[in-house]
Parts: structure tokens; C-alpha cells; sequence
């Protein structure tokens, strides 16, 4: 044990320097280690094959130039991402930056473009899961997954999609006979127990609807 007078004085490394140690203590503690890329660059050397894997999740959303420094520490690299979500997005750029970049730099802005045209393996996911009813996902399989998706069936009977046209009129941003429509279906059709979303076209119509929905 130590006492409390040698604790204090005990030198406390920062964890770059931790990570860096011969001993690699680090790993041997902590053999899975979940972080961002850029503290990824930070925190661990940059030495080829320090992890035996490393995992990226949603790459279709990460810049290359942001993830290649975590990507070159791995023995091997996993990339899962979808090509149909929104590419990288840096507030910060210019608009006229972007005019001198060729086609081609302008299709690899993200880790997953960057991996689908080198030696990377493409494996596809064909069992969608995430949709309690297959109507839910079927509109996005034929639009943009050529029907290959497989959904999971229907933990239960019911009708996932319903088109209920109202024939308003939006007057003044508002219109309140589809705002009437959906006070009724509220009513009629969702318990008290039951939680429910509800989109509007635009925050008047929001507005209007919270109105209602507290003076029913």
C-alpha cells in the first residue's frame, strides 16, 4: 500500500503517454477501446498494426483525410456504412472551395467511397431489420436498394401505411381541415397508453395543432 503523503507525490502520466509505454499495459487493461477518429490520432502511436482490428461504423458519414491515420492502425479493417445516407458535411467550407475539386476527388469525399474502389471486400447486409413492417422499408428496397432487401415479417397484423386524402387548402401557412382530420384520427384511434409522432409541412401548421390539441 502506499500512504497518502507517496500517493500525492506519485507521477501521473497523461494516457498518450500511457498508450505509448513498452509494456503495453494499455491493451492488456483495455482490449477493446471504443473513440472518434481524431482522438484515435491523439491518443494512440501512430505504428501500422497497432489494433488487430479496427472497426468503422456509419463511414458514409466520415471524411477520408479524417479517418486514414486510425484506419493505417489496424491489421485488419472493418467498414460498415450505407451509400444511400448523406455524404460528409462540413459547414465550414466555402461554396467555391468545392469548384476546383474533379468529379472524381468529389465521389471519394467519404471513408466508404474511399474503400469501395480500393482492395476492400464488399459485403452487403440483405436482411433489413429495423422496420416493424415490411411496407415501411419497401418504397427505399425498390428505389434504391434494387429489391434486395429482405425484411423481417410482421411481429403482428396491421396496416403499416395509410393514405387518408384531405381536400384543404393552406390558408395563411395553415390548413386546418387537415389539422381537423388529424385531432379526429387522435381521437378515434390512439389509446391513451400508445405514443404517436406527428410531421407537419411546415411549424405554423405545428403550431396550430399543439393550439388544438390543448384546448380539446
Amino acid at each position: 500500500f502506499f500512504s497518502k503523503r507517496s500517493t500525492k507525490n506519485r507521477m501521473k502520466l497523461p494516457l498518450h503517454k500511457i498508450t505509448k509505454d513498452s509494456s503495453d499495459i494499455f491493451n492488456q487493461l483495455f482490449p477493446i477501446v471504443i473513440t472518434n477518429p481524431s482522438s484515435c490520432s491523439q491518443l494512440f502511436p501512430m505504428e501500422k498494426g497497432y489494433f488487430d482490428f479496427v472497426v468503422f461504423d456509419e463511414s458514409s458519414q466520415l471524411r477520408i483525410e479524417d479517418t486514414l491515420p486510425a484506419l493505417l492502425r489496424g491489421k485488419i479493417s472493418i467498414v460498415s456504412g450505407d451509400a444511400q445516407q448523406l455524404p460528409p458535411f462540413n459547414y465550414f467550407i466555402e461554396k467555391d472551395d468545392s469548384s476546383d475539386l474533379s468529379e472524381k476527388e468529389k465521389s471519394m469525399a467519404s471513408l466508404l467511397d474511399f474503400c469501395k474502389v480500393t482492395l476492400f471486400e464488399n459485403h452487403y447486409l440483405d436482411i433489413h431489420y429495423r422496420s416493424n413492417h415490411p411496407d415501411l422499408i419497401q418504397f427505399s428496397n425498390y428505389a434504391f436498394y434494387q429489391k434486395r432487401l429482405i425484411p423481417s415479417p410482421p411481429k403482428k397484423k396491421y396496416t403499416a401505411i395509410e393514405f387518408k386524402p384531405i381536400k384543404g387548402l393552406f390558408i395563411n401557412r395553415t390548413n386546418i381541415d387537415e389539422a381537423h382530420a388529424i385531432i379526429e384520427y387522435l381521437s378515434d384511434t390512439i389509446s391513451s397508453n400508445e405514443s404517436v409522432g406527428v410531421a407537419t409541412f411546415n411549424q405554423f401548421q405545428q403550431n396550430l395543432l399543439l393550439e388544438m390539441i390543448f384546448k380539446k
